[in-house]
């Protein structure tokens, strides 16, 4: 049984063998395949007379012959595996070579549109009519003719204009405007507004220390003595032309004097002559503190007090006319209407009131700031306790209601209608309809407008003394002086220097653009047009007429066909104005707006490969003039530092201090309007970037960016919140990916209020909240959000200031502060995004989009 068992084995195995190696031979290519056949059979028949013992005996041999075809196979599958990578390999060539002809295509592409545009601005510059404007110098002083016969020394004082009585050989157009206080007459001036106001005369950037260079002398006069002899003046020149005679004291107003040709400014004059003298307020309640850290907040629209009235300082009974005004107005008022209000009626009646006190029962201020109107009843056009009163109204948001005429200051360019409703006493009993006629959003219009006048122009000795100096300037249609940029700090120098690596363009990017040469913005165009064609809005719309501005984001479009009829110098219409798809578009920047590029500004701490690698990622970036990248560590680079060899240059500035606040530094080195603010390890695409790009050109005084944000009510604590959830409404966008106009530089560093940049760096946070809240309170618009990122992540980048845990707390806090050092909530809410034309569009084959992907 034992011998049969091991038989039957050996006749399976060699019967499987031999399957096997007849399996493996058919399957080896015969050389004659007619050949086979017989063999074949023979070798079944074989087999067949084969007994299981023989069978046992060949398998060894058979054993061979299956190892040695196997070796074969593998010798052949190795050849077919080296013959099937060298086929990968050719294939991975010919990818390469067809990456390279994209790549070469792709460059002569971006070289033609180069050229092309090349050429039609040399052919521009050749035919330039009008030079360019550049910032305005000063004139040598000498070469001026000083005296102007115009002038008649015989003018009398009350007919005087500026016209007439001023010296405008003195102020030329082209000449910095200066004044020199004569302050040689000053005596007695010991009362603290009128040494104020006469310290920030001496502090003014116009004070001239060279009388010749001089458009203008300043004669502040606190005493009467020294009233009387300001012709005594070194300047005076027998009339007084070009001078102005600052009355410190409301009781020179009964002083009479020779003035001459002088103009006279203070609270009380002995007269006014319209466009020439100056009424000021000087010692009103908006520079005296009531120990509140905040302004009054500008909401609600409706306060508890309805109208509030203040008996005011009087030496005798309130005018019949006066007293008939306030009948009329407690006969209107509803019995049972509680919100309105007078404050120490008995002062009307009481003559025990009437002495020389103040007739309240505690600081005004904190009743304006209850009030939603105040009434001001001016007893004369030179009641200056009025005006005082309508100041602290604007102040407290307590809108001004005046009944009756009076002077206010700087009127020939303030607009008052717009803070202060103004009408004549004869309208008294129609007063309290009329102001609930008023709907809240007007309200909060006169309120907000109100605070932005106080605020630029009375809050403080300082911007009264602007204000004045300014209307004088003004009036000779001379520019301000420039607002000043901050010098970039180099951070190299002769000994240090990064080392410089060449980088290729990526294969993913898309021609977007023709790369150019550097395009600087023109700067100082408007000098002139500042002070005329803008006057109204510098003054009442975006209050910046103290400084002048190398350009502004609010200018006026030019009509459609003027780029094709005589104004064509700089615009780059799609095709030449015919227009296109995808292809036409990414040869020209099109639009409204003559050719411009833009600035990258990216902060940084100590993240020197993660700087490279973005970079590197800007080269050959369509629109891109420079980059500067703000240093804000206090350590300098490594030796080791390397940077990428781009298309344009990189600049680096040294900070002085490690502050947020540097990202929005005016550097003198950012030449462009637009400027694109950027994180150390955001990551965008060219079309990306080119497509916020045209959207900001559209909208140049609002941020338009990427990743976005929203303000939130929180209605149980009454507050709000910062929220980066994802939400159909936004009101900011973060500033690690955002353009926005160098303008907005400016008035974040020298105008926004200190208290913001302050906060800013107490919690190293919060910049990014501080720029939208100041747009917003400027335009009173939202910003822009393009694209439909919402958020950006870096997975190599090291721990951001964003993951600590205090980070949103902070930006909670930061929003509830900023919102009380403004007094209302500017952001806006929008529920709009941008995407590019032909978005998601079913186009023709031979067209393409305006961008492949976004």
């Amino acid at each position: 049984m034992k011998q049969f068992t091991i038989a039957a084995v050996c006749f399976v195995a060699a019967f499987v063998s031999v399957i096997g190696i007849l399996y493996l031979m058919n399957r080896v290519p015969q050389e004659n395949a007619a050949e086979s056949t017989p063999m074949r059979d023979s070798e079944e028949t074989l087999i067949c007379e084969m007994d299981a013992t023989s069978l046992c005996t060949h398998l060894p041999d058979l054993r061979q012959i299956e190892q040695s075809v196997l070796r074969r196979l593998r010798e052949l599958e190795k050849k077919i595996a080296l013959s099937l990578q060298d086929l990968d390999d050719q294939n991975k060539q010919i990818e390469e070579f067809r990456l390279e002809i994209f790549r070469l295509n792709s460059t002569k592409q971006e070289l033609i549109t180069s050229i092309k545009h090349s050429k039609i601005e040399q052919a521009e510059l050749q035919h330039r009519r009008m030079p360019k404007v550049e910032q305005p110098l000063r004139l040598i002083s000498q070469n001026i003719n000083r005296e102007n016969s115009l002038i008649s020394s015989a003018k009398s004082f009350q007919s005087c204009t500026m016209d007439e009585c001023f010296d405008y050989s003195r102020c030329p157009l082209f000449w910095d405007f200066a004044f020199y206080l004569d302050n040689r007459l000053i005596s007695g001036c010991n009362s603290q507004h009128a040494t104020a106001f006469v310290t920030a005369l001496q502090k003014s950037v116009y004070i001239s220390s060279d009388a010749n260079k001089a458009c203008l002398f300043i004669l502040p006069v606190c005493s009467k003595s020294d009233l009387t002899r300001i012709s005594t003046s070194a300047y005076w020149k027998g009339d007084g032309r070009n001078h102005l005679v600052v009355l410190l004291e409301n009781d020179l107003k009964d002083v009479r004097f020779d003035a001459g040709l002088a103009m006279l400014a203070g609270e009380g004059l002995p007269s006014f002559r319209q466009r020439f003298d100056l009424p000021l307020v000087f010692d009103h309640f908006g520079m005296v503190s009531t120990g509140m850290d905040y302004l009054p907040s500008q909401v609600p629209a409706r306060r508890p007090n309805f109208i509030y009235f203040h008996a005011r300082y009087m030496d005798v009974l309130p005018s019949p006319q006066d007293q008939t005004v306030i009948r009329a107005l407690n006969t209107t008022q509803n019995p049972d209407d509680s919100v309105l209000k007078f404050t120490c009626e008995a002062a009307l009646n009481d003559s025990a009131c009437h002495t020389n006190t103040w007739c309240y029962c505690e600081h005004p201020e904190l009743n304006f700031s209850r009030s939603t109107f105040s009434l001001v009843l001016p007893t004369s056009e030179w009641d200056s306790e009025a005006v005082k009163y309508i100041i602290l109204g604007l102040k407290t948001g307590a809108i001004p209601v005046v009944l009756g005429a009076v002077n206010l200051p700087f009127s020939e360019n303030i607009d008052w209608s717009k803070a202060v409703i103004r009408l004549p006493k004869a309208r008294a009993p129609e007063v309290l309809t009329l102001l609930r006629t008023i709907r809240d959003e007007d309200i909060m219009r006169y309120r907000g407008h109100g605070r932005r006048t106080w605020e630029t122009y009375f809050s403080s000795p300082s911007v009264i003394v602007s204000a004045m100096i300014d209307t004088i300037r003004f009036r000779l249609n001379i520019p301000a002086k420039s607002v000043a940029d901050v010098k970039l700090v180099d951070i190299f120098n002769s000994t240090f220097q990064p080392v410089w690596q060449t980088v290729q363009r990526s294969d993913l990017e898309e021609n977007v653009g023709p790369v150019e040469a550097p395009l600087p913005s023109d700067v100082f165009q408007r000098n002139f047009s500042s002070t005329g064609l803008d006057r109204y809005e510098a003054w009442n719309v975006y209050f910046d007429a103290g400084a002048l501005f190398p350009y502004r984001p609010f200018g006026s479009e030019m009509p459609g066909d003027a780029k094709f009829k005589g104004s064509e110098f700089g615009f780059r219409p799609i095709a030449d104005g015919a227009g296109g798809s995808g292809a036409e578009f990414s040869e020209a920047l099109g639009g409204n707006s003559p050719r411009e590029q833009f600035t990258v500004v990216i902060l940084t701490y100590q993240r020197e490969s993660i700087l490279s690698a973005t970079l590197s990622r800007l080269n050959n970036l369509a629109h891109l003039n420079k980059v500067v990248v703000v240093w804000n560590s206090p350590l300098d680079p490594s030796e080791a530092l390397t940077l990428p060899k781009i298309h344009v240059a990189i600049h680096i500035h040294k900070a002085e201090v490690n502050s947020l606040n540097n990202r929005f530094l005016p550097l003198n080195v950012i030449e462009t309007e637009a400027v694109l603010s950027m994180d150390d390890d955001i990551q965008l695409r060219h079309d990306e970037i080119n497509f916020a790009f045209r959207v900001w050109r559209e909208n140049r005084d609002r941020i338009v960016g990427f990743p976005a944000r929203y303000h939130a009510w929180d209605s149980k604590y009454g507050s709000w919140l910062y929220n980066s959830n994802y939400t159909c409404e936004l009101s900011m966008i973060l500033t690690g990916a955002a353009f926005f106009h160098k303008y907005y530089m400016y008035q974040y560093t020298y105008a926004m209020p200190a208290q913001i940049r302050a906060k800013v760096d107490e919690f190293m946070n919060c910049e990014d909240i501080a720029l939208n809240f100041l747009v917003a309170h400027i335009t009173r618009r939202p910003p822009i959000k393009v694209t439909s990122r919402w958020t950006f992540r870096c997975p190599e980048c090291p721990i951001s200031l964003w993951e600590d845990d205090s980070h949103f707390t902070e930006r909670h806090l930061c929003i509830q502060y900023f919102e009380k050092i403004y007094g209302y909530m500017p952001l806006l809410n929008t529920q709009f995004r941008a995407d590019s034309v032909l978005f998601k569009t079913r186009i023709p084959a031979d067209k393409q989009k305006c961008y492949k992907i976004i």
